[in-house]
């Protein structure tokens, strides 16, 4: 074996130049570095470590209890049945726990998942890095494109940490890509690997496919759903979302970019809040590489297009550098209350008005073509359901969007498209934005099993004279 005399050297351009090229030539670094110079260089401090340091706190445990974890077994091997309701077979009396994974994407408590995490689960539970555990609530979640926000009340004095969102736009094949998660229940648990390609497709069922996904050969397992994908600047590239059980070290993540595009409808004052501003916030990003997100944020009126749109730089005198800071700034607005912006030099004001949302029991009749009421605490308890937690169908109107996508007098509607609709105001919110033959998902809950299936929506004004 060959022994290496250790050498001092002068603190030269020249002479470190020579040390990286016969490193890249193979020859050990430590036979040519001073021990203190080895030591100092700390090489075990490498960027999956500098990223798991910098942003563990803000990965969280995503704890769910379903409502119910069977298949719909009174309906036998019903094929009609089945072609509109697509579930998984659960037990109904187990509870899971570590179900998957998270990450804060504000310090107030704003996390996102996974749809799949979240849909169908009547408690979700979130433990935070230090361990304490607080209840989480489901703010909206779209299930085409596997993506969820929920959001968890910190205790006083608390300030959460959050994770800085990247721009998913010019991935480099081969660049290093890191996870954070809770696989299989072992929390904050780190891997890594490289980008291996983008735009992939993935069929989860034969309606629905999640596209334009990264792949990764970082470790991805059952739990690490919903957990960050991130680059080696420690900024959030993709949310983990599935992995091929038939391959090893083949995951794959929802780019960042689909999060960014989506964060305004799934955060938006008028549904979550009943407060109408009368439009809506842009995301315009121009990344200077390696990983420089400008971020420009726009204000579109109802009925302006895009290029009337004005620049955004503070909220009620706040600055916001990102939609999340926007459209938290928005979420605290309630109706009656008046929002300031300005670009910087011009200010304006917003005056958050209240739609119209008593006429809940008209729109679902309209679009749905069922009668709806609320709940009311008995049978929330009869069904395991906290209160405001889905709308009774009293009746069905034959032939209509309901009645064609398999729903029945009795069913509770828990989930429309994006939202969870516990109230007539509720749905009415989501509702009242729908145009003719919009496609949405709806969760039910029927005798006790939980379903979902595809509804076609009609105009709000169908039967209007």
């Amino acid at each position: 074996m060959t022994k290496y005399t250790t050498l001092t050297f002068a603190a030269s351009p020249v002479v470190r130049m020579l040390v990286l090229l016969l490193i890249l030539c193979g020859v050990p670094a430590t036979g040519l570095l001073a021990a203190d110079d080895v030591h100092a260089a700390n090489l075990r401090v490498t960027p999956t470590v500098r990223v798991f340091q910098s942003c563990r706190d803000a990965v969280v445990n995503v704890n769910t209890t379903q409502i119910i974890r069977q298949r719909f077994g009174m309906f036998g091997d019903d094929s009609i049945f089945r072609r509109f309701f697509n579930v998984r077979p659960y037990d109904r009396n187990v509870k899971r726990t570590s179900l998957g994974s998270g990450f804060i994407v504000h310090p107030e408590g704003y996390i996102v998942t996974n749809a799949h995490v979240v849909d169908g689960a009547d408690q979700v539970e979130v433990t935070l890095a230090d361990g304490s555990a607080l209840p989480a609530r489901v703010l909206a979640s779209d299930s085409q494109k596997d993506l969820a926000v929920i959001k968890v009340d910190p205790p006083a004095g608390v300030k959460l940490h959050a994770v800085e969102l990247g721009d998913s736009s010019d991935l480099l094949i081969g660049e290093p890509a890191i996870a954070i998660g809770n696989p299989l229940g072992y929390e904050h648990t780190v891997t890594s690997g490289i980008v291996s390609a983008t735009n992939r497709e993935l069929p989860l069922s034969q309606e629905l496919s999640l596209k334009g996904l990264i792949q990764t050969d970082a470790s991805i397992n059952p739990g690490n759903s919903g957990g960050p994908l991130l680059n080696a600047y420690g900024q959030v590239i993709g949310v983990n979302s599935a992995i091929r059980g038939d391959a090893q070290n083949i995951g794959f993540a929802i780019p960042v970019n689909h999060l960014r595009d989506l964060l305004p409808e799934l955060l938006s004052p008028r549904t979550l809040n009943h407060a109408d501003l009368g439009g809506t916030l842009i995301e315009k990003r121009v990344l200077t590489p390696p990983a420089t997100v400008r971020v420009e944020l726009m204000w579109r009126a109802e009925g302006d297009a895009e290029d009337a749109a004005r620049p955004v730089t503070t909220i009620n005198g706040q600055a916001c550098h990102t939609i999340v800071d926007a459209q938290v700034a928005l979420l605290r607005t309630h109706v009656g209350q008046t929002v300031a912006m300005s670009d910087g030099t011009h200010a304006w004001k917003l005056q958050a008005k209240q739609p119209p949302l008593s006429d809940g029991v008209r729109l679902a009749h309209a679009s749905l073509g069922a009668e709806v009421r609320e709940l009311n605490d008995a049978e929330c308890r009869a069904l395991g359901l906290s209160r405001e937690s889905g709308l009774l169908i009293t009746s069905i109107e034959r032939e209509g969007p309901a009645a064609t996508a398999g729903l029945e007098a009795g069913d509770v509607i828990v989930q429309l498209g994006r939202f969870r609709v516990g109230s007539l105001d509720a749905i009415a919110a989501v509702l009242s934005q729908v145009k003719e033959g919009t496609p949405a998902e709806i969760y039910v809950i029927r005798k006790g099993h939980i379903g979902r299936t595809r509804v076609e929506l009609r105009s709000p004004n169908h039967g209007s004279l």
